[in-house]
């Protein structure tokens, strides 16, 4: 069965491998809410419009290298087959994304911050020390999983 629905819109001048991101999508919903089918818009964007976007959601006025949103309260706008759809997006700084990967190259280090923000719409969250540790974990467990992606 297909479990997920994936647009992806790059504003960027950069390469993207959208299937390897799609597997990555697929296999962390798959395991994490394997009830569920994802409805995902992933956006490539440069910084200045990274850093509206952070701003404007998150009351931080600087760029971000993921921002991660789920829909809700969608229960009175649809259907009962619509139930099962994770209705998700996700934004992405490409510049960001290559300013912090130390010495891993670029694929790597966005194959990273996406799992952390599928992770994100999966329920997974770091603000307080208990949730950030059990992310953490569950970040090493996918790419480790996923290492064969690489």
């Amino acid at each position: 069965m297909n479990r997920s629905q994936i647009d992806f819109e790059n504003e960027t001048e950069m390469r993207l491998d959208q299937q390897e991101l799609e597997r990555i999508a697929e296999v962390i919903c798959g395991q994490e809410q394997p009830d569920k089918v994802l409805q995902l818009s992933v956006l490539f964007c440069e910084s200045d419009k990274m850093q509206f976007y952070n701003r404007q959601y998150r009351g931080q006025d600087k760029a971000t290298d993921i921002l991660s949103f789920t829909a809700e309260n969608l229960d009175q706008y649809t259907g009962a087959e619509m139930k099962n759809v994770l209705f998700c997006d996700i934004i992405i700084d490409t510049n960001q994304v290559n300013k912090q990967k130390g010495t891993n190259s670029f694929e790597q280090e966005l194959k990273i911050v996406f799992i952390h923000g599928i992770l994100h719409l999966m329920g997974y969250d770091h603000i307080r020390e208990t949730e950030k540790i059990k992310m953490e974990e569950k970040e090493v467990y996918y790419h480790n999983q996923l290492r064969g992606v690489d």
